[in-house]
C-alpha cells in the first residue's frame, strides 16, 4: 500500500508541476472529489458491515473508521455547503468555519492572540501529563505498538490517521508551509484511501473468519452423519 501510495503521490506532483493544474487541484476538483467519494465509501461499507453483524476482531476500529469515513466526506463538502450552497459562519481573522480541520486553524489563531506564558504553561503541563501516562502504560502502549505493526488494518488505519494530522498541519500555512500547499491535498487523499484499506481489511478479515467457522462446522457435522449412517 505504501508503495502504491507513493507512486501515486508522486505522478500528482508531477501533474502538479506540469499538467492542468486547475483542472486536479483546488475546491471541487478531481483530487478534493476523489477525495471525498473514498471518504464516503468508507463510510458506507463500514456502516453495512456493522448493520450486519458486530464485527469480532475489530469492534472498535471499524466503527471509529466509519465514524471518520462520514466526518471526511462532510469535510471536504463544507457539510453540504457547496453541494447545497448554505452559508457557514465566518471565523475571526478570515474564512468560514466549513470543516473540520477549521478547527485546527481556530485553535491556532487563538493561541497567537493568548499570553505566551499561558501557551508555555499549557504546553508544559499536556507534556508532563502525556510523560507521566507513557511511563505508566508503557507496557500497554509497546503492546498496541507491536499490534499496530503486525497488523496491515491498524497499520493503514494509523497511516491515515497520521495523514490528516500532516494535513491539518500544512493547512496552517506557517512558514515554509506555505510552498507545500499542494501536499494537503494529496495527504487528505492518502488518508481517504488508506481509511478505505482499513475498513476493507476490518470486512475482509471477519468474512474470511466466518467463511472459516462455517467450513469447520461442516466438517463436525459429516463424521455425525457418516456415524448415524453406520
Amino acid at each position: 500500500m505504501i508503495l502504491l501510495l507513493t507512486a501515486g503521490d508522486a505522478a500528482l506532483l508531477v501533474l502538479y508541476a506540469f499538467g492542468p493544474r486547475a483542472l486536479i487541484f483546488g475546491e471541487d476538483r478531481a483530487v478534493e472529489m476523489a477525495t471525498a467519494l473514498l471518504f464516503l465509501a468508507a463510510c458506507v461499507v463500514g456502516t453495512l458491515h456493522l448493520c450486519r453483524s458486530r464485527p469480532r476482531d475489530y469492534p472498535i476500529l471499524l466503527p471509529v473508521a466509519a465514524v471518520l469515513g462520514l466526518i471526511g466526506f462532510l469535510d471536504e463538502t463544507s457539510f453540504g455547503a457547496r453541494i447545497f450552497g448554505w452559508s457557514m459562519p465566518a471565523m475571526a481573522d478570515g474564512g468560514e468555519f466549513d470543516g473540520a480541520h477549521d478547527l485546527v486553524i481556530l485553535i491556532y489563531r487563538l493561541a497567537l492572540r493568548a499570553d505566551p506564558m499561558l501557551i508555555a504553561a499549557i504546553g508544559a503541563g499536556a507534556g508532563l501529563v502525556a510523560l507521566v501516562f507513557a511511563v505508566r502504560r508503557r507496557k500497554a502502549l509497546l503492546a498496541l505498538a507491536r499490534r499496530v505493526g503486525a497488523d496491515p488494518t491498524y497499520l493503514a488505519m494509523a497511516f491515515s490517521v497520521a495523514s490528516v494530522a500532516f494535513a491539518s498541519l500544512l493547512d496552517l500555512e506557517i512558514g515554509i508551509l506555505r510552498r507545500l500547499g499542494p501536499l494537503e491535498e494529496i495527504a487528505e487523499l492518502d488518508a481517504a484511501l488508506a481509511l478505505l484499506v482499513t475498513v476493507m481489511g476490518a470486512c475482509g478479515r471477519r468474512a474470511r473468519l466466518e467463511a472459516g467457522h462455517r467450513h469447520h462446522g461442516r466438517r463436525q457435522a459429516q463424521p455425525n452423519e457418516e456415524m448415524r449412517i453406520e
